[in-house]
Formats: structure tokens, sequence, C-alpha cells
């Protein structure tokens, strides 16, 4: 958790030190009894909490005398006394003043309960004796309502402080008789509205901060006790609620009410009044001042009350009208409210910014930093011209809901889509979600929001299905037997056969009839992307267009999709993967993320301008970059380009400029992208597909030259000069040198990915890898948006190994290095697989996998590992860079070489799926490149070797001494020793 998440929730936890817990009520026997009979007030007291779902339910001890007070007093802790009239020792005013004497904070409240009384006993000057005075007509509703009050008065200057965003209601009034009456209608409908905006909070941070910042209210009775209260609060109050005759420079005045509106008006203009009267004729006064008026012995008083909370102060709904009062429908969410600005008519737009109502409705609604924002904003500041009225609206909204959404995750409900991370399901969340969320948590809380203020930076909208729905699944389907046993079509045609769980059917069709853009059905299964092993690439993903004309067509496609992914958790190359790890496959469960798929639509195809792949610590750095300083692989396209370990634009975020690959205009054309994934949104998705490349298609570059995303990321080769320039649309081949933004910078995306890689290490405490994708188009004239797909730990282990002077000897060695990944040594390998210089092609490079995958499965049978020299880059999902090997295919390798030879060249696997296999394994990586200073494989040794096995690409030696592999990851440098003879 970030520090200033941390702040925040000190700060919510900060409000209302001030508690009622423990209420010390004095009463005579029988005013104890009348109490507990006629009112029941233990039971209404727990009522009125339970109802409000309020936490810590204050409880009641009785005594009956001042006696018995002192000595309760020496040794309980109370937080509040309220002490009846009679008593048989002393009366109230005694009592308090004892209680005074020796406990000066402990708040004291006289209740009454004879109406004579209020008259002839409590005169304002006495008043003061008490911390409050209240009369009990029998309604035992009015200790929640002293409670509430004491709370509020001895915490609202701490909480005003503490966040600078509470909100006040004033109450002024003098009888004591209305005001014990009508403040626990005021507090019931005050809660009420509390509640209700609770219930739409993203998450328990905003719930339980709607109730602690709900407004306070304040009771005064006097002209110069509530302008005391105004001179402090009064940027804080949200309405004021005034009698007409009370108190004014130490007297009765029938003017009191009206002096104090005028008073307030001068500096709070928009502030909504009601002056409250028991003579009817005083409505003419409120009609002079333009206020509400409320007739205290009306039947019809609480309707008007209501009425003021919901239309004056924006309780309820927000009711759209102009001033004729034609009605436009009306908002009760956030949401709702920002949906409905961009569409009322001009004249209903202005009649409710003009008096402030937009501001008022959303400081009743808690929402106070977009209030404040708003208040000081005038329509003549913008010219009272209703389109830029709209537009200002309009665009501090959208940001607002944006930060407010931001790190948050949020359970699902039916039809609110909203949010831009979803949990559906109360199980645990699997590893790829959590590294979603998690990134999500980050970017709403992190420097990155403020450093980048201008910028989009976000993880797409995702839904989140927990393991229970894979549970559920396997359990009620019974398909657990032919999961961990059956072959991979019993597998496959099992779990497709299947239903999944009602609910998350439920949330399909719902999810169909909100998502319009392409969705990715990604595995995230609890041990995915986990800090020990990534299982990258192991389960499988599908993209999906989403576009199928009949909702039933795109509802089975996303059921499809999870069948399969949930499928892959058994299939042959899972399983393998298992069997070198610690873990069980029955340990394992699995979660999916529904994710929009990044990107934009162009002549019919869909992708983003570019995806990537970012490692807080480069294995080959090269010139005078630092491991540490980390490196970058972007490609045009869908990502599957750069995890298949096609080939992709490699660079440092540090020291951009520096870019081996592009040396010359030979290596640019030979190291470049020429090719792209992107979904075809033309083609009909097929009914039976199955594998993860069935909804994608592979296309060359030049197909979207047009697109000027592609142009804003790509360069033209200039054939008279033989230059490549700016593309601008020119003809010529278009080569993708990601110029304008790795070299000039038109979009800082070295900055972007710097900064999130420092903040992910950092919220880790290790190396990291993100992925992400960047889109130059996803809304038109708006800055490019960067979107966080995926972080995961990077395991990177730097001990230190020396080398003697044998290490040195090439008569000595098979393999040196001085582009060697791991640490340590490793001494217990006898089987060696070589693929053959001699007879290598990379036409024929899926047989050289078929070969290598027969050997591993007789190295399985023998539970024995083996060294595996290669030619070209190992595990691509491009057959004409290297040999398209998966993990299930080589699972039982000790330690890999990925050789050049004469004619084939390739960069080495860092970024791919399967080379994020070899790092969180430990498994010794050694990259030979021709030409390359320390670098060295004596062919030669290894064709002399009698082979144990030898096939048309591949031989397998097996030698009676061990190979001996030493690696020093901090120098990058590594060997192979022959065995001893």
């Amino acid at each position: 958790m970030t520090t200033n998440r941390f702040m925040e929730i000190n700060t919510l936890l900060d409000l209302m030190p001030f508690k009622v817990q423990e209420i010390l009520l004095v009463a005579n026997l029988y005013d104890a009894f009348i109490l507990e009979k006629d009112g029941h007030l233990a039971e209404r007291i727990w009522q009125e909490y339970s109802v409000l779902n309020l936490l810590h339910v204050p409880r009641v001890t009785r005594v009956g005398s001042a006696g018995e007070v002192a000595e309760i007093l020496e040794h309980r802790h109370f937080d509040l006394v309220i002490t009846m009239m009679d008593l048989p020792d002393t009366n109230a005013f005694g009592l308090s003043k004892q209680i005074k004497t020796g406990h000066p904070k402990l708040p004291v409240v006289l209740l009454l309960s004879d109406p004579s009384m209020l008259d002839t006993i409590l005169l304002h000057k006495r008043r003061s004796a008490f911390d409050g005075v209240f009369f009990w007509n029998g309604n035992t509703n009015i200790f929640f309502a002293i409670i509430k009050y004491i709370e509020d008065k001895l915490n609202v200057a701490h909480d005003v402080a503490a966040t600078g965003f509470i909100k006040l209601i004033l109450l002024v009034e003098d009888s004591v008789d209305f005001y014990s009456k009508f403040l626990p209608i005021l507090y019931s409908k005050v809660m009420q509205q509390t509640q209700l905006l609770t219930k739409e909070g993203i998450d328990d941070y905003q719930k339980i901060m709607g109730m602690k910042t709900r407004p306070k209210i304040l009771l005064c009775h006097s002209v110069e006790e509530a302008q005391e209260v105004v001179d402090e609060y009064g940027d804080h109050l949200l309405a004021v609620l005034t009698d007409t005759v009370f108190y004014y420079q130490g007297h009765k005045d029938k003017n009191a009410g009206a002096i104090l509106i005028d008073a307030v008006r001068v500096s709070y203009p928009f502030l909504p009044f009601v002056l409250m009267s028991s003579q009817a004729e005083n409505r003419i006064k409120a009609e002079q001042l333009g206020v509400t008026f409320l007739h205290k012995k009306s039947s019809h008083g609480m309707s008007i009350i209501n009425d003021f909370l919901r239309e004056r102060m924006g309780f309820g709904p927000f009711n759209f009208h102009n001033a004729k009062g034609e009605s436009f429908g009306q908002a009760t969410t956030l949401r709702e409210f920002h949906e409905k600005i961009a569409e009322i008519p001009d004249d209903c737009l202005l009649y409710h910014a003009l008096q402030n109502h937009f501001s008022l409705w959303l400081t009743a609604r808690g929402e106070h930093e977009i209030a404040f924002s708003l208040r000081p904003i005038k329509v003549s500041d913008l010219g009272n011209d209703p389109a830029k009225v709209r537009h200002f609206l309009l665009y501090v909204l959208g940001r607002y809901r944006e930060a407010k959404q931001s790190g948050l995750m949020v359970q699902y409900r039916p039809g609110d889509f909203e949010s831009n991370v979803i949990h559906f399901g109360g199980g645990p969340l699997g590893g790829k979600a959590r590294s979603v969320t998690f990134g999500h948590y980050l970017l709403g809380s992190s420097k990155l929001r403020s450093e980048f203020r201008d910028l989009k930076i976000r993880v797409p909208r995702t839904i989140c299905l927990s393991t229970d729905e894979f549970d559920t699944f396997i359990e009620q389907n019974e398909l657990l037997d032919v999961a961990l046993e059956g072959t991979d079509s019993q597998v496959l045609s099992s779990f497709l056969a299947a239903e999944l769980p009602d609910p998350v059917k439920g949330m399909l069709v719902d999810l169909s009839s909100t998502f319009t853009t392409p969705l990715a059905v990604r595995s995230s299964s609890l041990l995915e992307d986990s800090r020990f092993l990534p299982f990258a690439g192991i389960y499988a993903t599908y993209m999906l267009p989403n576009n199928a004309p009949l909702q039933i067509q795109r509802i089975a496609q996303l059921e499809r999709a999870i069948k399969l992914v949930y499928a892959s958790t058994y299939l042959q190359k899972s399983k393998a993967y298992f069997q070198s790890t610690p873990f069980v496959l029955e340990d394992e469960k699995m979660g999916v993320l529904l994710q929009e798929v990044v990107g934009h639509e162009f002549k019919g195809l869909f992708y983003p301008t570019f995806s990537g792949v970012a490692q807080s610590y480069n294995f080959y750095p090269v010139s005078h970059i630092r491991p540490s300083d980390g490196v970058v692989n972007i490609a045009l396209g869908l990502g599957n380009t750069i995890v298949g370990g096609g080939k992709a634009f490699r660079y440092c975020p540090v020291y951009p400029e520096i870019l081996p690959q592009f040396s010359s205009m030979d290596t640019i054309f030979e190291n470049s992208q020429k090719d792209f994934y992107a979904l075809d949104l033309r083609a009909e998705v097929p009914d039976n597909f199955h594998d993860e490349l069935d909804t994608l298609v592979q296309l060359p570059v030049r197909r979207v030259r047009e697109d000027r995303s592609v142009q804003a990321i790509s360069s033209i080769f200039e054939v008279e000069s033989q230059q490549l320039r700016p593309n601008n649309g020119q003809p010529g081949p278009v080569v993708l040198t990601f110029e304008n933004i790795v070299r000039y910078e038109t979009y800082p995306l070295s900055r972007i990915v710097r900064e999130l890689l420092d903040v992910l290490t950092n919220a880790m405490a290790k190396d990291v890898e993100i992925e992400f994708a960047v889109d130059f188009e996803r809304t038109n004239k708006s800055v490019p948006h960067f979107y966080l797909l995926q972080a995961r730990p990077l395991v990177v282990k730097k001990e230190h190994v020396t080398f003697d002077k044998q290490d040195e000897d090439h008569n000595n060695i098979i393999v040196a290095s001085n582009q060697a990944l791991g640490n340590g040594i490793l001494d217990d390998l006898f089987d060696i697989v070589v693929v053959k210089r001699r007879t290598f092609t990379n036409q024929k490079t899926r047989e050289i996998a078929e070969e290598i995958a027969t050997i591993n499965r007789s190295m399985e049978d023998e539970e024995r590992r083996y060294l595996l020299i290669g030619i070209g880059r190992l595990g691509t999902a491009d057959p004409f860079v290297g040999i398209p090997l998966t993990w299930d295919q080589i699972s039982q390798v000790g330690a890999i070489v990925e050789a050049e030879i004469e004619g084939f060249y390739a960069d080495p696997s860092q970024g791919s799926h399967f080379f994020q296999n070899i790092t969180s394994r430990s498994i010794p990586y050694f990259s030979l490149q021709l030409g390359g200073g320390d670098c060295f494989l004596d062919w030669d040794y290894l064709e002399q070797q009698i082979p144990r096995l030898e096939q048309t690409y591949t031989v397998h030696l097996r030698t009676e001494a061990p190979v001996v592999i030493k690696v020093d990851g901090k120098r990058r440098r590594g060997v192979i020793r022959k065995p001893l003879s």
C-alpha cells in the first residue's frame, strides 16, 4: 500500500475522535421506569443504530442519585451523562456543577419530561449549565439525536481541520420543545441520505468515508451564537434553518431570523435557508426574504422539510427542470448526472448553473472535491455561454469520476461496469488478476497520477472471475477425473460440453449488452505470475472481436473461450510444466480475466499502435548500459509478436539512443519488424475455435501503412537517397523505427516506463516485468492512452562465481559467453542435446522442435535433465527466426545455449514468455553471437562424440562424467566445461 493511501486511511480513522459509547443515565426510579416501559430506551437505541448499520451501539448505565454518580465516576469512564431534573439528593443544576468540578470535559445533558419546566425553569441564562437541554415527549428517538448532537458538537473543529470538506447544517432555535422534536427528524433524514449514498460507494473505504464525513448538525439559540458558527465554518455550511423570534443582543427579537439571514447572505448568497415560525403570518416575511417557510404547527411541516432537503439541499435525486418548471428527467447517481449534463437543453443547464444547484447537489452527496472546484466558477466567467458551461462541466465531471475510480476494485453489480476493475465471485483472485488490480491500485495512488496529469495511464476495463467459479464449474460438471487423467482431446471435449455456473452466465449476458469493443479472455491461475514461478505462456488467452450480430453468438464465444481457458489448466503442456515445479496440479485453480482489448479499428482490423514488454533488469546490456537500467521491447499490433519471440524493437529506456541493432541500413532492414498481429473484425469467428491464434491474423506491416498511428512510429525508406525519412504518407517501403517515440520523445514512453518500473520495483521489493499497450487513436483528438496490462516479479539472482585458468582454455571448454544468464555452478548434467549445424535450415524448425521433444520425453521417463544447444532464437512463435519450442517440449532441460551460425542470426529470447520460464527457474542460459568477443562454441568437439541417438537435425550425447556449467550473473560471464575423461 502506498504512503498516500495509508495517509488517506489514517485520516479517515482519525475522523470523529469523540464517540459516545458509554452513557450514564441519572434518573430517579420513577423516571427510569417510565423511560424503559414507555420508551423502551435500550431497545430503541439499539434499533436506531442497527437500522443505520452503525457500529458500537452505546451502552446505558443508570444510577439514581448524585451520590451514586460521584461513586461510579471514580472507577468507570463515561462519554456522556444524561440527567433528569428531579433527583433525591439534589437537582440537575447541582449535579451538573458537581460533575463539571471533577470532570470538566464530560458532557452533561439535561432531559426534561415535565412541560411546565420549559418556561419556569429554563431561562436563557441558565441553559449554559448544561451541554444541551432537551425535552422528552415519549419518543425515545430523542436519545439518538442527543448522542449525535454531542458527537457533532465536540468533533466539528477537529474534522473540519482534518479534511477541509466536512459540511454543516446550522439549526437556530431556542424552543426546547420544538428542536427536541425536530432534531431527531433532521438527523434521521441526514443519516438516511448518507446510507443511500454509501450504497453507491465504489469500495469499503469510500463507503466508510461517506458515513464519517456525513453533514454535521450544529444547534444555536441566539443570533450571536449562530454568527460565531458562520464566521468559523461558513464555507462548510449546507443550509441554515432558523426560527423567526429568538434571542438577539440578550433579548427576544421578533426579527432575529431575518437579521441572521441577511447577515449570512452577505458572504454566502447561494446558501439555502428555512425560516420557521409558529405564526402563519410570518410566511410573508419568508417570501420577502426569498426563503422557504415552515409553519411549525402545520400538518404538512414534514413534507415541506422533505422538499427542502431534496430540492434546496441536494438530498435525493437531482431533478432537472428549467425556470418554467418543465421537467427533463432526474439523476440518482454521479454517472447518471454526468450523462444528463450532456443532453439537457441549454435553458435547463443555465437555470441550474445560475442557482448553484450543481455544486449543492454534489456537496450533499459527499462529492466534496468536485463541488469545491465548481462553486467558485460563475456562469458569467464562461461568458454566459451554455456550450462553454456544458463543456466545462463535462470535462470536470469526467476527470473527477476517472480519478475517483482510479486504483479501486469493486464487486460486480448487475448493469454497472463503470469501474475499471471489477471482481466477480467471492473467492481469491488468480495471479494475473492480482497483478492487474495491484497495478490499477498503484496507478491511482502513486506519483504517476500527478506527474503525468495530462496523459492517460490506466489499466483496461477488466472483470476478474474468482477461482471459486472454477471450483464450481469443475464440481457441478464432475470434471476432476478427466481433468487429471484424460488426454488433451478428452479434457477439451469434456470441458466444452460442460455448463458454466448460472451466475457466470448471467454476468456474461449483462456484459455482452454493455461492452461493444473486442475482449480478451485471459487465464489468471492462483500460481500464475507468482513471485517464484511465472507460468508465463503456459495457459491460454483468447482475443474475441465481440462483434457478432446476435447477442447469443457473442455470449457463446465468451463461454467457449472461458471453458478453453479452464481446460488449459489440465492440458499436457501444463502438466509437463508442473512436473518441474515444487507444486502439484491439484493445487492449481484457474481464474479468468475478461478484459477490453486495447486498440483502434483501421480498415476492418483492430490493434493497438504498439504493444510492449519492459523489464527493470536488463540481462543483455551493451555499451555503458547497466543491467539496472532496464530494457523495453515494443512492436506494432497485439503483443503476440513480443511474447511469442518475434522481431521487436528493443532499447534501454535510460539510453534510448544506444541501438546497436539499428547501427546501419542493413541491420535496420534485417532487425525491424515485418509483420504484426491484429483482430480481423470482418471475419467470422469459427464456431469451433480452439487455438489462441484462431481469432487473430498475422499481416505484413505494409497493409496498414496509411494508418496515422502507424505513420507516427515508422519511417519511409527513400530509394533515391538511400535514407530513412519521417513517414508523412509518401510512397516508399515502410520501416518500423519508432524514432519519433524513442529518440525524439513525441510521446514520453521512456519516462512513463521508467517511472512505472520504479514504482512497481519499490512496491514489490524486487525486479519486475510489465506488459503494456499504447494506442494513439483510442479517442478522437485525445492524447495517446497507455494501458498497463500485467505486472509480474522478475527472478534475478546475483551470487558471485569465480573462474580459474582452466575456464580460460578453449581446450577445456565447450561453450564460453559474455552474454550468460544465471548464477552458480551446475555439475549434474550427463546429457547434451545438440541441433546439428550442418543440417540446420530455418525451413525445418518445426521438425527440429519435434525431434527435441522426442528426446525430452525419453528424458522424462528416465528423470534426467540435459544441456540443450540450439540454433537461433528458441521458443519463438516465428519459425523463421529460430526453433518454435514450447515449454512442454523441453520440460527436462537443465541449461540452454542459443547459438548463431553463418547466415543465420537472431536476437536473444529476452522479453518472451519462453525466456520468463528460463529465468524464473534459474536455468543457466548462454547467448552466443558470431563475432561476439569472448563467445566460443566447440562444434568440432561435439561432432566427434559418439551419439546415443542421432536424428535428421539433432543428436543426443551422453557422457560418463558430468559437464560443469559455471555462470557469474553479475558479470554475465559463463563457461561450460568438457566432461573429465
